[in-house]
């Protein structure tokens, strides 16, 4: 068995990609009390997917039950974010 303590950090190669699915802060202005739609507009506006290193979480902003049961079923398939809008 391999132990990471053991290795240096130049023997330790792991890939890491970022999926981001909102903006919290940005430029020192807090976003927190803002609509999750706003935000992840903020997100994609002043933010560039680097792939494999960084990249936006595949979301579905729906209402209905049936929209949501069809994204959680693809949702296993990959990295997906929901967000449901109550009226």
């Amino acid at each position: 068995m391999y132990h990471f303590q053991d290795a240096s950090e130049s023997e330790i190669k792991v890939q890491v990609c970022v999926f981001m699915f909102d903006l919290l802060y940005l430029n020192g202005k807090a976003f927190v009390k803002e609509p999750l739609i706003k935000r992840r507009s903020l997100l994609r506006e002043n933010f560039q997917e680097v792939e494999g290193e960084f990249k936006f979480a595949t979301s579905n902003d729906t209402s209905t039950m049936e929209e949501v049961q069809v994204f959680l079923e693809e949702s296993v398939k990959g990295n997906f974010f929901i967000s449901i809008q109550l009226h």
